[in-house]
C-alpha cells in the first residue's frame, strides 16, 4: 500500500537507520538502541507516537530493535521497550512481526501500528495508540485496470493488557484507485466488533458484517460499530508551482460513523442516495495542504471529529490501552496544525509544529460542559553521525480550561476543568545503530 504520509512524523526524532526491507539478502541483520529521557510537567501523552503516555516528572525509555532478512522475500522484526516513570518500571515486547512477499502480495503478521489515509493521523486508524496484534495484507504491485489499484485488508486484536476481559477486534478494508498519477482516491470500511458479550464470526460471515445491513439493530449479531470513509489526494500540476517547489498537493477525508444505504434494514424505506445509494451520516472531516521543496516539507491540516465518533451502544468508549486509535484527542473536536520539517544536512535538521485544539467543539451532547482550548508549539532538532543520532525536543501547551482525559470518553462524560494552565515537555533522544 503506497502512502502519501511520509513526513518525519515523530515529535521525538532520531535519524533514520537503514533497516533491511523484504528483498534484502538472506541473513542481513540490523540492530539499534534508542534511549529517551523526557520530562513532563503533568501527566500527558504525545499525539501520534504509538501510545507514548508520560507521567509527571522524569520518564526514561529504552528501545532495542532488530530486523532479520530471513530470505529474499521474508523478514522478522523485534522491538523491545523498557519504561521507568514515577518509580514504576515496565518491560514489554513493543513490536514483533513477520513480513513476506508472494504472488504479488505483502503479508504482515504480528504486533505493529498503521495509519490509514493521507492525514497526519487518520480518522479511522492511526499510529496514535500503541501497536497491537494484527494481520495485514496488501498488494505490493498495483492492479492495472483503467489505472492503478491498491488494496488493504487488516484485522487487529485490540488486546488491552490492563484488562482481563475479552477485547474487541478492528477490521479494516481499503481500496485506493489512481486513474492518473496526480490523483488518488481512497475508500475505507472499518468495523469495531466482537469483544465482551458480543459474538465472534466465521470467515464467510465477514462480508455480511462489512456491508452493515443490520447495524444499529440492538441485539442483532451483526450490530457492530461500522465506519465508512473516502479520501481524495490531488498533486498540483508542476507548471502551477514556483520553481523551488518540487511537489504540492491537497487532500481531503470524509468519514461517517453511520451510513444510510438502501440495503440496510433500518433504511429501506428512505430515499435512494445518489449516485451509489450510500449517504454518510455523523460525519468527521480532515483536509490539508502539503508542500515539498529540496530541503523543506510543510503541512497545513484541519480536522473536525463528530461528537459521536469512537463511541457506540456496545462500545461506549473506543480506545486502545488508554488512547484513541484514530484522531489523537478523541471525539467532539476541531483542530488545526501547521508543521515544517527542514533538512539542513545529510543527517541533520529540525521540525516544528504549531497547533490548536477545541474540545468539546459541539454542544449537542455536552451542552453543560465548558469548552477547552489548547494552543501548542513543539520543536525537535536531529543530528546524525554515521549510525548514531541525537534529538532534543521541547513542547509547550497552553490551555484555557483543560480536558484531563487522554482517551475517548463516553457521551456526556467530559470532565473539563476550568482555569488556564501551561504545561511543558522536554526530551532528549539518542539512537545507536550497530
Amino acid at each position: 500500500m503506497h502512502s502519501k504520509n511520509k513526513y518525519l512524523g515523530g515529535l521525538l526524532l532520531a535519524t533514520s537507520l537503514a533497516w533491511p526491507a523484504v528483498g534484502s539478502c538472506a541473513g542481513a541483520v540490523n540492530t539499534s538502541i534508542t534511549s529517551e529521557a523526557i520530562y513532563s510537567s503533568q501527566n500527558a501523552f504525545l499525539p501520534g507516537q504509538e501510545g507514548l503516555k508520560l507521567k509527571q516528572g522524569l520518564n526514561l525509555l529504552e528501545f532495542e530493535r532488530a530486523e532479520v532478512a530471513v530470505s529474499s522475500r521474508t523478514a522478522a522484526y523485534l522491538e523491545l521497550k523498557q519504561t521507568l516513570a514515577d518509580k514504576l518500571a515496565r518491560a514489554e515486547i513493543f513490536k514483533f512481526y513477520f513480513s513476506a512477499r508472494f504472488a504479488g502480495l505483502s503479508v504482515l503478521a504480528g504486533k505493529d501500528s498503521y495509519n490509514i489515509g493521507p492525514a497526519e493521523n487518520g480518522l479511522l486508524l492511526s499510529r496514535n495508540a500503541a501497536p497491537f496484534p494484527m494481520l495485514r495484507i496488501t498488494n505490493e504491485t498495483p492492479l492495472k485496470l483503467l489505472g492503478d489499484w491498491h488494496f488493504l485488508v487488516l484485522n487487529g486484536w485490540l488486546y488491552d493488557s490492563n484488562s482481563s476481559a475479552k477485547s474487541p477486534e478492528l477490521l479494516a478494508v481499503r481500496a485506493e484507485y489512481s486513474p492518473w498519477t496526480p490523483l488518488n482516491l481512497g475508500l475505507t470500511r472499518t468495523s469495531y466488533y466482537s469483544g465482551p458479550g458480543r459474538p465472534t464470526y466465521k470467515l464467510w460471515e465477514y462480508p455480511k458484517l462489512l456491508i452493515g445491513a443490520n447495524e444499529n439493530i440492538p441485539g442483532n449479531r451483526y450490530d457492530t460499530d461500522g465506519y465508512l470513509g473516502y479520501d481524495i489526494t490531488l498533486d498540483l500540476p508542476e507548471k502551477l508551482l514556483p520553481n523551488n517547489v518540487k511537489k504540492a498537493g491537497l487532500y481531503y477525508e470524509d468519514a461517517g460513523t453511520d451510513i444510510n444505504a438502501f440495503w440496510q434494514n433500518t433504511h429501506k424505506r428512505e430515499k435512494y442516495s445518489f449516485p451509489f445509494g450510500i449517504k454518510l451520516q455523523l460525519n468527521s472531516y480532515t483536509g490539508g495542504l502539503s508542500v515539498e521543496t529540496d530541503s523543506d516539507k510543510f503541512r497545513l491540516e484541519f480536522q473536525m471529529v463528530n461528537d459521536l465518533f469512537y463511541t457506540h451502544h456496545w462500545y461506549p468508549a473506543e480506545n486502545y490501552q488508554g488512547l484513541s486509535f484514530g484522531s489523537p484527542y478523541g471525539r467532539n473536536l476541531k483542530q488545526f496544525l501547521f508543521s515544517q520539517v527542514r533538512k539542513t544536512g545529510a543527517k541533520s535538521g529540525f521540525k516544528y509544529e504549531l497547533g490548536y485544539v477545541k474540545q468539546p467543539a459541539f454542544a449537542i451532547h455536552e451542552a453543560a460542559q465548558p469548552t477547552s482550548q489548547r494552543y501548542y508549539a513543539s520543536l525537535a532538532l536531529f543530528r546524525g553521525w554515521g549510525s548514531t543520532s541525537i534529538s532534543p525536543f521541547a513542547r509547550l501547551d497552553i490551555t484555557k480550561n483543560r480536558n484531563p482525559d487522554i482517551a475517548t470518553v463516553p457521551v456526556g462524560q467530559f470532565n473539563i476543568l476550568k482555569g488556564n494552565r501551561a504545561a511543558v515537555i522536554l526530551g532528549l533522544s539518542a539512537a545507536f545503530g550497530f
